[in-house]
Formats: structure tokens, sequence, C-alpha cells
């Protein structure tokens, strides 16, 4: 089942799915981060302010960590929450998990 990123809203679960699934297929475990500026980018117009405020959520439930590096912050998935994370995943994408 994966989610259709066209409709104009979509609930904040499946966008935490969908933006934890980007990390998980980028390796973004600690040793691989990704910049802010490109945690939105892959994603349609429509939803890109939404994924910033789901990450900023996700970082608030402890699922994402940033920190300041360089001339922004980067992003990575918290380690210590996998089996959550991949709990979180299995419902919208059983396939892959």
């Amino acid at each position: 089942m994966a989610i259709d990123t066209k409709k104009k809203r979509l609930p904040e679960e499946e966008l935490e799915a969908v933006l934890l699934h980007k990390f998980v297929l980028k390796g973004a475990w600690h040793s691989y981060h990704i910049y802010e500026s490109d945690v939105p980018k892959g994603f349609p117009p429509n939803i890109r302010n939404d994924i910033m405020k789901v990450a900023n959520s996700l970082k608030k439930k402890g699922l994402l960590k940033s920190w300041p590096h360089g001339r922004e912050h980067v992003w990575t998935l918290n380690q210590e929450r996998s089996e959550e994370i991949i709990a979180k995943l299995k419902k919208f994408y059983p396939e892959f998990y």
C-alpha cells in the first residue's frame, strides 16, 4: 500500500511514514545524514511545507535527530528508536519492511 503523495492534503501519520521511509532508504542512521534544505526535496510542492512541520514533530517525538553542521542543520534517524520507526513503516509499506 504505497502512499499517494499527489493528494492535496495527507494525514500527519501518512506524512510521517513517507518522511521516515525517505530517511531509511537513504540509510540516514547517524553515520549518514541529510541536510535540512534537502529534507523536503523529492516531494511534491504542495506538501513540502507540511514535510518540514512533520520533521520537527518527529524530532520532538524522538524519532529524528538534528544538530548544527556547517551552514545548516543535519537530520538523521534515531538509532535507539529503530524498532519503533520500522513498526510505524510496516503499517504503510508492508512490502518493504
